[in-house]
């Protein structure tokens, strides 16, 4: 199949507090506090844009490697059950549907990689994988780390960004619908982050068989290049 397209931010929950403060599994990253985001000039359009970019290829990195690892060592039951909601997906007319069918799977995927027991699955898998099942596995152990900790940084940014407009009225009002979007994928983000804790202690169980020598520790870092 060939590579997930990038997911549009989705509407979300909107968190109204820095959140990844709480996720110590999430690598920390330098320049940004505990509670705190990279500052931001007064929410002026070019970097709410540039934030809405970044945080659509975060989460899309995110989703698309939580659907790669349930495609390498998930159950029988879940790399079919994917495998037949990504064909439903891909088979639709409409491109604003299929990303959304797309990105729910990937969701479910996120949400089944935060329960999944690593160690079970790699015992269970290990010496079955296939080259091309282990380099895909490899990248997106790599690639999902290195998702949430853009998410991480993305979500003190976009905190940053509200916080600059709300503190002027005149440009809240005006760019009221982008501010919108910021919220929106600020919550998104977070919900992310809330999965990096139980995420983050399994990946360290796969590593030696996906091959991967060690986790990003730097949003700067180039994501691998895998399909499903």
């Amino acid at each position: 199949m060939k590579s997930l397209p990038v997911i549009a931010v989705s509407l979300a929950l909107v968190i109204s507090a820095p959140a990844y403060a709480q996720f110590p599994g999430v690598p920390k990253i330098p320049g940004l506090g505990g509670g705190g985001g990279a500052s931001q000039s007064a929410g002026a359009p070019a970097d709410i844009d540039s934030f809405m970019i970044n945080a659509a290829e975060a989460e899309g990195l995110v989703g698309h490697s939580a659907a790669l690892i349930i495609n390498a060592i998930g159950t029988d039951e879940q790399i079919r059950a994917q495998e037949d909601k990504l064909k439903a997906a891909q088979a639709m007319q409409d491109p604003k549907e299929r990303d959304a069918a797309v990105h729910k799977v990937e969701a479910e995927a996120l949400v089944q990689t935060s329960k999944m027991d690593f160690e079970a699955r790699t015992k269970a898998e290990s010496g079955k994988l296939s080259e091309e099942k282990t380099r895909q596995l490899g990248a997106a152990v790599f690639n999902l780390a290195l998702g949430l900790l853009k998410d991480r940084e993305l979500y003190g940014q976009g905190q940053a960004i509200i916080a600059n407009a709300s503190s002027n009225p005149m440009s809240a009002v005006k760019l009221a619908t982008k501010i919108g979007q910021v919220k929106d994928s600020v919550g998104l983000i977070g919900q992310q982050i809330s999965y990096a804790p139980a995420i983050m202690g399994g990946l360290s169980k796969v590593m030696s068989v996906a091959k991967v020598d060690k986790l990003p520790t730097s949003t700067a870092e180039k994501p691998r290049a895998a399909d499903l």
